[in-house]
């Protein structure tokens, strides 16, 4: 198959999915393959996920003698974060929109792209590798930092004189300006933080 053939077959999945909303689940789970590709679909298995409430379609392809073990998915409108709050792509499939995610079902396979409102949008990879440098932080080993070991930072910046923080963790989906709630902050007098803070 050439990239087109294959994005001519997502696409036909995501106007599937999106067409057959009207249906019901058990109507759903009889739904066709798309036309035309039968001969390269040798596994088609309509189903859903989340409580039988998202449609999806496990399929293999015969893509020129490989075979591809794809996964196709609705987005659940009420998958939460891990502080219980909708995700955005929840809250955009709830107003709306339509959204579907490609998954590689092999092991060792993953998030492949999605296809929102009608535009395919491919996954983009997040490091993996630890940064070769030094670090500082909780269950970082010791390390005696030089002149030598840190970076050097223009002198017209307004940059503290050392910033350290660990990073291992960080996962950009868990933080979301709007998860932060100010009134934990209510009962605490911290005065008037108006007056300039004086360079060091």
């Amino acid at each position: 198959m050439t990239n087109q053939q294959r994005m001519a077959l997502i696409k036909a999945l995501y106007n599937l999915i999106f067409t057959c909303k009207s249906q019901s689940f058990q109507q759903w789970q009889l739904a066709p393959k798309p036309t035309g590709y039968e001969p390269i679909i040798t596994a088609w298995v309509p189903r859903t996920f989340v409580n039988g409430t998202v449609r999806g379609i496990d399929i293999d392809v015969n893509d020129g003698g490989k075979i591809l073990q794809l996964r196709f998915m609705e987005q659940n409108p009420n998958k939460e974060d891990k502080a219980g709050n909708l995700k955005e792509t929840s809250i955009r499939a709830r107003n709306g929109e339509f959204l579907m995610w490609v998954v590689d079902r092999k092991p060792g396979g993953g998030f492949l792209g999605s296809i929102q409102n009608g535009d395919w949008i491919a996954s983009q990879m997040r490091a993996t590798t630890p940064a070769q440098y030094n670090t500082a932080g909780a269950g970082a080993p010791h390390t005696e930092f030089t002149s030598n070991s840190i970076t050097d930072i223009p002198g017209d910046m307004a940059t503290p004189e050392f910033v350290v923080e660990t990073m291992a963790d960080f996962n950009p989906d868990d933080y979301n300006v709007d998860d932060f709630d100010e009134s934990a902050y209510d009962d605490m007098d911290i005065g008037d933080q108006s007056h300039d803070v004086p360079n060091q």
